[in-house]
């Protein structure tokens, strides 16, 4: 049986201001966004992107300070697709703003799985999230770079 799960909306801003947002699912017992799980996955998503995550939101908001990074792949537009699979077999996809190039092979397009920062990231993934259903995510597939059209200010 599924549990419960509860959506966590990361916000990440580029350089030059432009926002993006990436939706994590956690337990619905978790209620604050500073619980040691939400910053626990803010924490190895922000060693994978150059963007700067100002704040969580789950049903109440808090922040973060820092600075966005620069350098390749620093705009939103610039992202990277982690697939994972759930325990069901379903696959899911997390979009991350402004990878770093560190955590690519040597392509630039391809993500590179033995990487520390990729290997954290899995992991988190794996022991804190869930499906929107509440299903595990179970197995990571892999990763590739994509763009998107950014969100405006």
């Amino acid at each position: 049986m599924a549990a419960a799960a509860t959506k966590a909306t990361l916000t990440w801003k580029d350089r030059l201001g432009k926002i993006a947002r990436v939706a994590v699912y956690i337990l619905s017992t978790i209620t604050n966004p500073n619980d040691a799980v939400v910053n626990a996955v803010r924490t190895v998503l922000a060693a994978i992107s150059k963007a700067l995550n100002p704040e969580a939101s789950l049903a109440i908001t808090t922040s973060f300070t820092g600075t966005a990074g620069t350098g390749s792949y620093s705009n939103i537009e610039d992202r990277v697709l982690m697939r994972f699979k759930d325990a069901n077999g379903k696959p899911h996809t997390f979009r991350i703003p402004c990878p770093k190039s560190t955590i690519f092979t040597s392509d630039k397009e391809t993500v590179d799985v033995a990487n520390s920062a990729v290997i954290a990231w899995k992991n988190a993934v794996i022991a804190n999230c869930l499906t929107k259903a509440g299903v595990a995510i179970t197995t990571f597939l892999g990763g590739r770079r994509s763009r998107k059209k950014a969100q405006k200010k």
